[in-house]
């Protein structure tokens, strides 16, 4: 027996939807590139001769001290951030992935013979009242328009839909607020937000799509991965600026790849410039890297007691440091498949100083500043 809903009794459309449609997949395989081996600052390295280290009172070695200001999570001056230029417009998608039924106790129609089909009666009025994607098609000259005023009645089929994510729309559509779930959880937020891009209904949902979100803000996660890319999603279609913003952020620090749109309402235009800007911010740090090779090559450092020597030790330790983590030699390209802005800037962060040098000349800024230096502040 089909599964028939009454939203409004004296409605004069029936929307059908099928069970076992669905344009949406959020369980498919999401690829994450692994970091490489070679970034891990932790493996075992050949060790360094024995030279006297200053150790303190244990004879421990004394800890390496990094800058606070490359440790902040805040942003430091640099580019315009990532929100300029990407925009929160509304964009077009279709959804959905089945579910159980709503648990609405709606008057039912006569059965269709077909198993699969939900049928779901609403109101004309309401759908084009709120829905731009409604009063296109059943406000105009369209087919659908001519049938609904000749017959007083249209069956409009919505391909792909899932049938609980479409129940709670047009609950909440018809004003039927207390069949609306309170909370929902980041799938289920997900598909209603296809749903809400597709048929273009934004106003009517914001009061319920604020609640929702945020019950959910504090379970958003800090990693780059499948349920980010949802609430990347998410944040668009509802025009949640602070959300996007914070959102693209993890984006850009820790994705290890392409940003996925896994076929979700998130305009080329969006993802590209995520892409681009991860891209520009990984070669920024791998160019100034390469740079100080240079300078330390040709002796030009901001230090004029350094003399040869000084430098070919300096040279020589950071080549080896850059050659350990695969990062030299050849250097990684782009699109930088496996590294990440910030598991970079981690493995960096652990460069050593040449024991020799430390010896050798006191007055020289360590290597480990020169490094720190070259580490791009974008966000």
């Amino acid at each position: 027996m089909a599964s028939p809903y009454l939203i409004d009794p004296d409605g004069d459309v029936d929307l059908l939807l099928r069970q076992e449609e669905a344009a949406l997949q959020l369980d498919s395989e999401f690829d994450v590139p692994s970091p490489p081996p070679s970034l891990d600052y932790r493996r075992p390295i050949t060790p360094e001769p024995e030279i006297s280290k200053k150790k303190n009172k244990k004879g421990k070695e004394t800890p390496i001290l990094i800058p606070e200001h490359i440790l902040e999570s805040e942003p430091g001056p640099g580019p315009a951030p990532i929100t300029e230029g990407l925009g929160l417009a509304r964009y077009a998608g279709t959804d959905p992935n089945p579910e159980p039924n709503a648990d609405v106790a709606e008057q039912p129609v006569a059965s269709d013979p077909d198993e699969t089909l939900v049928r779901i009666r609403v109101s004309s009025k309401h759908l084009m009242l709120a829905s731009s994607y409604f009063k296109r098609n059943l406000g105009s000259g369209l087919a659908e328009s001519d049938t609904l005023r000749s017959h007083g009645h249209l069956e409009l089929a919505m391909s792909g839909q899932d049938p609980e994510v479409t129940l709670i729309v047009m609950n909440i559509i018809h004003g039927r607020t207390r069949k609306v779930p309170p909370s929902v959880d980041v799938n289920m937020l997900t598909k209603i937000a296809v749903l809400v891009d597709y048929l273009q209904c934004h106003e009517v949902i914001e009061p319920f799509s604020d609640k929702w979100i945020k019950k959910r803000k504090g379970n958003i996660p800090e990693t780059y991965s499948r349920e980010l890319v949802q609430w990347l999603c998410i944040s668009l279609v509802f025009n949640q600026a602070s959300l996007f913003k914070a959102i693209t952020r993890t984006v850009l620090r820790r994705a290890t790849g392409l940003v996925e749109t896994l076929g979700l309402p998130i305009r080329d235009c969006v993802a590209d410039k995520l892409n681009q800007y991860r891209s520009a911010t990984i070669e920024q740090l791998l160019s100034g890297l390469e740079t100080l090779l240079d300078n330390l090559r040709l002796d030009q450092t901001e230090c004029t007691e350094c003399n040869f020597k000084c430098n070919a030790m300096r040279y020589g330790t950071l080549a080896k440091e850059l050659g350990y983590r695969g990062l030299l030699f050849p250097r990684p390209k782009t699109p930088f498949l496996g590294y990440s802005f910030e598991n970079l800037v981690s493995s960096i962060l652990h460069i050593r100083d040449s024991p020799y040098h430390i010896a050798y000349q006191q007055h020289c800024g360590q290597l480990r500043r020169l490094v720190f230096a070259r580490i791009p502040m974008r966000f």
